[in-house]
């Protein structure tokens, strides 16, 4: 039997960015950042030790389903909600890194949640993305500009 496609409302988005933080903190993870829409969310992770990415991000996936379950009322049924595989990859520079914090997740159109800046709804978002894309500064670093950031997305 096929699983109802589960659509993320904004008020779903708030949810698993909170089961996110909760998940994170009982595996030792740093959550660094987390960009939502309609249909999928992106997380910003770092730990320290050998653990593999897949087996962070499974472990991810596992607790945010288990909160979904919670809220729908599904019972305790194990595994994941989401679908399988997607992106998972090892940052190794800090312009895919500012790339990722500061252009890429914030410019998601639902909510956005950043360490240092917390919790901002979708238009207001949106709106400091802008900002960025002017080449404004942030809290913590520059952004990177639109131009350089599109280099970046295409491995320049």
């Amino acid at each position: 039997m096929k699983r109802a496609e589960v659509v993320c409302t904004p008020a779903l988005q708030r949810s698993c960015i909170g089961w996110l933080q909760e998940a994170a903190a009982r595996q030792r993870l740093l959550l660094i950042a987390v960009g939502s829409s309609a249909s999928h969310l992106h997380t910003l992770v770092a730990w320290h030790g050998t653990r593999e990415a897949e087996r962070v991000r499974a472990a991810m996936k596992r607790s945010v389903s288990a909160g979904l379950r919670r809220e729908r009322g599904d019972g305790a049924g194990g595994g994941s909600l989401f679908s399988k595989g997607g992106d998972c990859f090892r940052i190794q520079s800090r312009r895919k890194y500012r790339f990722q914090r500061f252009a890429y997740l914030p410019d998601h159109p639902g909510w956005f949640w950043d360490i240092d800046r917390g919790l901002r709804p979708p238009a207001e978002g949106q709106r400091l993305v802008e900002r960025w894309r002017l080449g404004e500064s942030v809290e913590r670093g520059a952004f990177v500009p639109v131009e350089r950031a599109r280099g970046l997305r295409e491995g320049a």
